[in-house]
């Protein structure tokens, strides 16, 4: 009963476990059913993926829209033993079924590929280029949704299970201090590759990231520290990411009694694949203490990361209440 209204269902989300963004897709009118697992991902080292990929057997390809049609990148995928297929859209239009092609021959439709084949969004195409690179073993899961005029839904017990594993709204960090380990819950950003487990984090100078970032050869696979305010989320968000770090830790040092979560417009989303989360003003100002005194000494702050999807769910309440 679930798994064959899961595999009628056309339209769904894809999910990066650890990662706090997440993509609608259309899934192709060609193709075999959505896999009920999830694999790790593997972006085509020919980004439009016209001819088989190194390394993707096993994996969910992502490759570009263009250059070639739907069918010969399927087809590449499938000869590369791919698990399934991720098409990112070279604009940003609505998503729409990829058709397998015109006045096609009986031969032809009998041998079209098995793998699924899905359309995402463009606004993906900067997380799903750069999970590789820091994390090569993320793992990622296409869900079939049901929507109506309540919204959108999973229908497999499954998939439901995943979307609670791969969760990471929210949760807590914990950062040495010498006093013991500060605890700090945050919130994640609606955008952005997986958040890892542990990290070294370090200030950003100047604090609030607004101006041109002082050292900012240090800040390489770090966390970086920032203020809120003074300019733009993205504004922020994009220097520390041309500075290589491996994520934003924000202080909210605008708003003490509740946490936001850091969004972006349709336009930024696609240049945006760092995770930033958001700390509270008294937390984030005891991780400043921390960070500054620590940096006297030479060296960087040591930051663990545990995600908990109750952390999101209780805030949101928090920022809902009346």
């Amino acid at each position: 009963k679930f798994i064959e209204k899961r595999n009628a269902l056309t339209y769904g989300r894809l999910y990066v476990d650890g990662a706090p963004a997440n993509f609608q897709y259309v899934k192709a009118a060609f193709g075999g059913d959505i896999p009920l697992k999830a694999f790790e991902v593997q972006f085509s080292d020919n980004e439009f993926g016209c001819s088989p990929s190194a390394d993707a057997a096993g994996r969910i390809l992502v490759v570009v829209r263009g250059k070639c049609t739907y069918l010969q990148k399927a087809k590449a995928a499938e000869e590369s033993g791919s698990t399934a297929l991720v098409v990112v859209n070279d604009n940003n239009g609505d998503l729409f079924q990829l058709p397998a092609g015109h006045d096609l021959t009986n031969e032809e439709r009998e041998a079209l590929p098995s793998i699924p084949v899905v359309l995402v969004q463009q606004i993906a195409l900067g997380a799903l280029k750069e999970i590789e690179n820091f994390d090569a073993f993320a793992k990622m899961m296409l869900i079939p949704h049901d929507c109506n005029d309540d919204g959108c839904q999973s229908v497999h017990p499954v998939d439901m299970g995943f979307l609670s594993q791969f969760d990471s709204s929210g949760g807590h960090i914990f950062v040495s201090g010498p006093g013991g380990e500060l605890k700090a819950d945050f919130l994640a950003s609606s955008f952005g590759i997986t958040i890892p487990d542990e990290a070294l984090l370090t200030m950003a100078k100047p604090i609030d990231a607004c101006s041109d970032l002082v050292d900012a050869e240090f800040l390489k696979d770090q966390a970086v520290l920032v203020q809120r305010g003074g300019c733009q989320f993205y504004e922020k968000i994009i220097r520390v990411q041309k500075a290589g770090a491996r994520l934003v830790v924000m202080v909210d040092n605008l708003n003490p009694s509740v946490l936001d979560r850091v969004g972006a417009t349709t336009d930024q989303l696609s240049d945006l694949y760092l995770p930033v989360l958001m700390v509270t003003k008294e937390k984030g100002e005891a991780i400043t203490t921390v960070v500054a005194d620590k940096e006297e000494e030479g060296v960087s702050a040591s930051m663990t990361i545990s995600k908990n999807r109750q952390v999101g769910v209780q805030w949101e309440e928090v920022r809902n209440f009346p």
